[in-house]
């Protein structure tokens, strides 16, 4: 049975009303999805005072958590492979994205990667609001990658940088041919509830979305990460824009960007920036608003966007999970 989110909040609000505890129905809801064991582990761990999550979250996104963590996911060894399949695909192997807690959460064995943007008759680039992407590549048979697909698939990209087949894919993310290199993200940030939406449903899209329903195909991801941090000594710490190569430091933006990027070790794309002539730079959001991420360089840097309006539109680059 699929996990559904909603009819678990509505169990949680039944419940409240008729007095059950919350950490009962948590339990309850846990044994009917088969992870009532490593719940009990992580509440007790939590009573303790030394939860490893411990982040302010609801209940019930904790057990959204653990009643949707993909347990047949094993770690890959070695670098992705990335090779031509024709004149319109790039094949890439073993791509798999990592949370900051060290859980994989998305993965694919083989991705096949549109060597080229979506453009027109005239080879111009198409623009996409990320939504209208989603809907495009899907009516298509293809996807959007998320934004941790993308970190993950370019950092690949670059150790075989030296492959005329492939530097060509990678350098779009530098310029498409516009000056810039701007790629839609399969991939919001709700900045009010704090969490990086990878793969969204359409509901996440508070405005400028639609009523075709999109990545069904796809495991709906929610992270955490805490925007803000008080403290007793000193001045509070919190998210603001920063060089990824000085955020990396900061351990508030060092979780952050690894639920974005999916990646172990975020500082390759340091090492993109430079190949690319430009600095690595991480923007936050200053609304409470949800968020489009946009992944790609302007005329000065390397941007890992995440404070755009919904309606914002660039260029946007298929895959496909199938051989073309």
């Amino acid at each position: 049975m699929v996990y559904n989110q909603d009819a678990v909040r509505y169990v949680f609000s039944v419940a409240e009303k008729i007095g059950i505890p919350k950490e009962e129905t948590a339990l309850a809801i846990a044994q009917f999805e088969g992870c009532e064991e490593q719940l009990r582990v992580f509440l007790a761990q939590q009573n303790q005072g030394n939860g490893y999550r411990r982040d302010g979250r609801a209940l019930e996104d904790v057990v959204h958590d653990f009643c949707t963590r993909r347990t047949d996911l094993v770690k890959y060894d070695g670098t992705p492979r990335v090779y031509s399949v024709n004149d319109d695909f790039l094949a890439v192997e073993n791509i798999q994205c990592v949370d900051a807690d060290g859980n994989i959460f998305e993965q694919y064995d083989k991705l096949y990667v549109r060597k080229d943007i979506e453009r027109d008759e005239e080879e111009i680039p198409i623009n996409f609001t990320p939504y209208n992407a989603i809907v495009y590549f899907e009516s298509k048979g293809m996807s959007l990658l998320s934004f941790a697909g993308t970190c993950n698939l370019v950092a690949a990209l670059y150790k075989h940088k030296d492959d005329p087949e492939v530097k060509p894919v990678l350098m779009q993310y530098k310029n498409i041919g516009n000056g810039t290199g701007w790629h839609a993200q399969n991939t919001l940030i709700d900045w009010n509830e704090q969490k990086v939406i990878h793969h969204p449903h359409k509901n996440d899209f508070t405005e400028h979305g639609g009523k075709t329903s999109i990545n069904q195909a796809h495991q709906r991801i929610l992270l955490p990460f805490t925007r803000k941090e008080k403290r007793k000594m000193f001045w509070d710490r919190s998210l603001s824009d920063t060089t990824l190569e000085k955020g990396l430091q900061d351990a508030l933006t060092f979780r952050f960007v690894r639920q974005l990027t999916g990646m172990e070790n975020p500082s390759v794309l340091v090492e993109v920036g430079k190949y690319f002539g430009k600095t690595a730079r991480v923007w936050v959001s200053s609304s409470n608003e949800t968020r489009a991420a946009w992944f790609g360089c302007d005329s000065i840097n390397f941007n890992l966007g995440t404070y755009y309006n919904l309606d914002d539109s660039y260029a946007a680059r298929g895959v496909r999970l199938e051989a073309p």
